[in-house]
C-alpha cells in the first residue's frame, strides 16, 4: 500500500513529518466541475465547453429563466454549502477557516482575510444578483436539504464523474465541463484520511483492512456499490451497472479509486484519467504546511461560531456583499481573526524563509 500510494500524497498527508493515517489515494488534487443538465443545454444551446467562469454562466442562467418561468431555479441551492468551490483559489492551510487562507499561486505566502479580496467579492456579488433575479431559489439559506434534479452542479470532481450524479440527482444525463486546473494541497489531500484508533485492540488487522480496501478490486467494489445482485451487478469484470441509488456509504472516503470497477455510463478509462489529472497538478504554494493551531482553538472556535451566522446567507446570495461583509469582517475581528492571520503568518514565514 505504500508504494502504491505517492510519495507526493503522503507527504500533504504527514503533519510535522510524520504519518498518522492512510490518505485516500483518488482524485487527491482537486479539479472543479460544474455540469449542466443536458436537456437545456439543447433547448437554449449552450456552450457548456466555454462556460468556465462566473461571468460565463451570467447569461445561461438568465436565458434559462426567461424561457422556463418562475417556478423554474437555474441554480438550485442549500443551507449547508452555498455555492461549492467559491473559495477555491485560497488554499485554507488545514484550518478550515472560509474567511482566511492564502491564494494558492501566492508565492510570498500571504496570509489574508478571504471575503476582503476583490475576487471573491464579485463572485458574491453575482450570486446575490442571481438570487434577486429568481434564478436561486428563494428558500435556499433555509434550505436543510440539498434539492434534486438541478439544472446546474457544481461539485470538485473528475472524468466520468458526472454518472455518478446523474443518478443521484435523477438526471437523465449532464454535460460536464472542467473549470479548474488539478491543484494539490494540504487539505485536498488531508481531506480523506483513514487512521487506525491508537486504542484499538486489533491494530494489525485494522491495517491489514485498509491495505485490502486499497489494493483488493472485490472489497473496494463492495465498499462502493454495495451488494452485488442487489445494489449493482457486473457487465464487465471491471465495469458495474447499478441497481439501486440506496447503497449510502460515501465510497469516495473509503479508498483509492485505482483499484475499483467503473460505472458502465463512465468512460473505460476513467481513473487513468483522474490519475493523469494527478500527475498534472500543480502545488500550492503551501503545500507540504501543515500549522500548528494548538495555541488558536478558542480564536478558531469563535470565528466558526461568527462564519455559521452568516455563511448561510452569504453564500447562496441571499444577502448583500457589498452590506454584508463589513459587518462580518468586524465580528471576525472581534472574534479573534487578526490573531489567527498573525499566528499562520509567523508559521509561514519559519517554514518558507
Amino acid at each position: 500500500m505504500y508504494s502504491f500510494i505517492p510519495e507526493k500524497v503522503w507527504e500533504g498527508a504527514a503533519v510535522d513529518g510524520k504519518i498518522y493515517s492512510v490518505p485516500t489515494y483518488k482524485d487527491s488534487s482537486m479539479s472543479q466541475y460544474w455540469a449542466f443538465d443536458d436537456e437545456y443545454v439543447q433547448k437554449y444551446d449552450i456552450d457548456v465547453a466555454n462556460t468556465k467562469t462566473f461571468e460565463d454562466l451570467d447569461p445561461v442562467f438568465s436565458k434559462i429563466k426567461q424561457g422556463e418561468g418562475k417556478s423554474f431555479y437555474p441554480l438550485k441551492l442549500a443551507a449547508a454549502d452555498g455555492f461549492a468551490g467559491l473559495f477555491n483559489d485560497y488554499d485554507d492551510l488545514t484550518v478550515g477557516l472560509k474567511p482566511v487562507g492564502v491564494r494558492t499561486d501566492d508565492k510570498s505566502h500571504k496570509v489574508v482575510s478571504t471575503l476582503e479580496q476583490p475576487d471573491i467579492l464579485s463572485k458574491l456579488k453575482l450570486l446575490h444578483k442571481w438570487y434577486k433575479e429568481g434564478i436561486i431559489n428563494s428558500d435556499a439559506a433555509t434550505a436543510t436539504e440539498a434539492p434534486k434534479e438541478k439544472f446546474f452542479l457544481t461539485a470538485q470532481g473528475f472524468p466520468g464523474a458526472e454518472a455518478g450524479w446523474q443518478v443521484n440527482e435523477g438526471i437523465e444525463k449532464y454535460d460536464m465541463v472542467q473549470v479548474s486546473e488539478p491543484l494539490y494541497s494540504n487539505s485536498t489531500i488531508q481531506g480523506s484520511l483513514n487512521a487506525v484508533s491508537a486504542n484499538s485492540g486489533h491494530k494489525a488487522e485494522a491495517l491489514k483492512y485498509l491495505q485490502l480496501v486499497n489494493t483488493d478490486q472485490k472489497l473496494r467494489d463492495m465498499l462502493q456499490y454495495g451488494e452485488e445482485g442487489v445494489d449493482f451487478e457486473y457487465v464487465s469484470p471491471k465495469v458495474v451497472k447499478r441497481l439501486t441509488d440506496t447503497w449510502g456509504v460515501a465510497g469516495y472516503a473509503e479508498g483509492t479509486f485505482f483499484d475499483m470497477s467503473t460505472l458502465e455510463d463512465a468512460p473505460a478509462d476513467q481513473w487513468d484519467q483522474v490519475k493523469k489529472l494527478n500527475d498534472e497538478a500543480v502545488s500550492s504554494s503551501c503545500l507540504g504546511f501543515t500549522p500548528d493551531i494548538s495555541e488558536l482553538s478558542t480564536e478558531i472556535s469563535n470565528i466558526n461560531t461568527v462564519w455559521s451566522k452568516y455563511s448561510a446567507e452569504l453564500l447562496t446570495g441571499t444577502s448583500d456583499p457589498e452590506k454584508m461583509i463589513p459587518q462580518i469582517v468586524k465580528e471576525l475581528k472581534g472574534a479573534g481573526m487578526d490573531k489567527i492571520i498573525s499566528e499562520l503568518q509567523s508559521q509561514l514565514d519559519a517554514q518558507f524563509q
